[in-house]
């Protein structure tokens, strides 16, 4: 959203640059100018189409024939729009070196990279690699197929996010492997442990009978022991510590009830539609994350319903009737996803407590008013449900759900005051003399705020 007027501005400074800038770079002619510039108005057009692999290629190029901080800027955003964190730091770091300009697109161009810089580096992920024993001869360690210095053992690397393979091979022992994943901002480390080759005793070649002699044979030789075998060495540790984090979350829907609403003083049990009828609501939810996959977590719901079909209109009475829902509890969800750029599914269950509120109001000119509340009880309730977390950048979710709350009421609160006769001020509280569910489906689109640490 915020992007597209900074790649504009970017774009009209670079344009500005090329054509205002007097010293020769690489570029020694207009033509290459000119060249460079139609580069660089091609890399940005990609830019803005989201094809940003094409799009860096065209602007290295355009670095190629003309050396410009405005397509550095350009560089480092696409290096980061593709994943390439460490890299577009090196870049952004690359533009803040080189000496102040007097062009002042090519100033803004450096600011708006250390601005930039300072927002990338907190998201560069950490990696260590240690490697167990430590002091083996000739030992090889190779990163995604890439031999790994051995200075850097046991010393965090900047590393981009994503999948990584790790190996680790020496003479007289067998391979480790590993692959560990990164998330941005994540710190991990890899731990690889080489099993010793157990070393095998070869016999002597039989050798031919001597021939006949009158000389006494020489004594026999024992055979050479056995090498000891190698003490066993536990296998490499998990890679990498859990990881931890907390979300807040705001849900919007629509809210069916069903099912039946219990029996009150000798009173049959009804359908809870004929009470109340299907409206909208929302849920506050916070909670925290565990294991990339688990997360406990606390919610609050509120719905507003309409007006059931037993409530008959009266030829010249006002009626105002509002019903609302109040749901709150904890539970448990279970998620397939785990981060940035990951769809995936989710399944949670929640155990609650619940309160129904009708109050109604019936008035007519000259006659007066009465005013009834009733406030329903239920018992703890329970709650299932799922849906597909979709994420949104790096720190948001938006997630299509459904779910489905199944509770009994069990007391309920009867309030009556009014200026009608026969509408006296009371109040009344009663228990069920038996208890049915009923339930309340909810359908609808929720959002999310999640932070991890590790």
């Amino acid at each position: 959203m915020t992007r597209r007027p900074l790649r504009a501005a970017t774009a009209a400074s670079l344009l500005l640059a090329c054509a205002l800038a007097a010293r020769p770079s690489f570029a020694q002619s207009d033509a290459d100018r000119a060249a460079a510039r139609s580069l660089a108005e091609e890399g940005i057009r990609l830019q803005g189409a989201g094809r940003h692999a094409e799009a860096l290629e065209r602007l290295r190029r355009a670095q190629a024939l003309f050396d410009a901080p405005t397509h550095l800027l350009l560089i480092a955003e696409e290096q980061a729009a593709l994943g390439q964190l460490v890299e577009a730091a090196e870049t952004y770091r690359a533009l803040a070196r080189r000496p102040a300009s007097d062009q002042a697109a090519f100033r803004r161009a450096q600011e708006k990279g250390e601005n930039a810089l300072a927002a990338l580096e907190p998201r560069v992920p950490g990696l260590v690699v240690e490697v167990t024993p430590a002091s083996v001869r000739d030992l090889r360690v190779t990163l995604d197929g890439v031999a790994l210095p051995l200075a850097l053992i046991g010393v965090e690397r900047p590393t981009n996010p994503g999948e990584h393979s790790l190996e680790a091979s020496a003479p007289g022992y067998t391979s480790a492997t590993a692959r560990v994943k990164l998330e941005p901002s994540a710190h991990r480390t890899a731990r690889l442990t080489l099993q010793p080759v157990a070393a095998v005793a070869i016999a002597p070649a039989p050798t031919a009978a001597p021939a006949a002699s009158t000389a006494a044979p020489a004594p026999a030789q024992p055979p050479p022991p056995a090498e000891a075998a190698a003490e066993p060495t536990p296998p490499p540790a998990a890679v990498g510590p859990a990881r931890y984090g907390f979300f807040a979350g705001l849900r919007l829907g629509a809210a069916v009830p069903a099912g039946k609403t219990g029996s009150f003083e000798g009173s049959p049990s009804d359908d809870l539609t004929t009470i109340v009828k299907s409206g909208g609501g929302g849920e506050i939810d916070l909670g925290l994350r565990a294991f990339e996959h688990f997360a406990l977590f606390g919610f609050f719901e509120h719905d507003v319903l309409g007006k059931g079909s037993s409530f008959v209109e009266t030829p010249g009475v006002t009626d105002d009737f509002t019903a609302t829902r109040d749901a709150f509890g904890a539970g448990a969800q279970l998620a397939t996803w785990q981060g940035p750029g990951r769809i995936g599914f989710f399944g949670e269950a929640a155990l609650f407590g619940e309160q129904i509120k009708l109050t109604e109001t019936a008035s007519a000119p000259g006659v007066g008013s009465c005013t009834q509340t009733i406030t329903g009880k239920s018992n703890a309730g329970v709650r299932v449900g799922g849906g597909v977390h979709i994420p949104v950048g790096e720190s948001f979710l938006i997630s299509p759900f459904a779910s489905v709350a199944m509770a009994s009421l069990r007391h309920i609160d009867r309030s009556q005051s009014g200026t009608v006769t026969g509408c006296t001020t009371e109040s009344a509280a009663y228990d069920a003399s038996s208890t049915e569910p009923h339930q309340v489906w909810f359908v609808g689109v929720g959002g999310a705020y999640y932070r991890d640490s590790h």
